[in-house]
């Protein structure tokens, strides 16, 4: 399993959110230092989504960012393939988990960008 943080964003206070609820293909979190956005650049043949989210995404409005961490897991079947990232919102007021699963038949990226746009 893979680990990494998104620094950047560590201290932002969160304005807004979009797309955090299962079956979206993007999610937009506004902040009061940038921008926080995750989604997956659509190949061809792969299909990648928020699966679950732990937690109330309402409650992240007004929270101070303490930490955002991206894990992620990979398994091979033997016609397919699927990658599980998960990203860990934890604030002052609350912790979020949003799960993305991504499929396709092993020749096409799974994988999701989260990406820090500053103000």
């Amino acid at each position: 399993m893979q680990h990494t943080t998104i620094p950047q964003a560590v201290g932002a206070t969160i304005g807004s959110v979009n797309g955090m609820q299962t079956d979206s293909q993007s999610i937009t979190i506004w902040t009061d230092k940038g921008v926080l956005s995750m989604k997956h650049y659509q190949d061809c043949c792969e299909s990648v989504l928020v699966e679950d989210v732990v937690g109330d995404p309402d409650d992240l409005v007004g929270a101070r960012i303490l930490e955002v961490r991206e894990s992620s897991k990979h398994e091979e079947g033997d016609y397919d393939s699927t990658t599980w990232t998960f990203y860990h919102i934890i604030t002052d007021k609350t912790d979020i988990t949003i799960r993305w699963i991504g499929t396709s038949n092993g020749y096409y990226s799974e994988s999701v960008s989260c990406e820090w746009t500053s103000n």
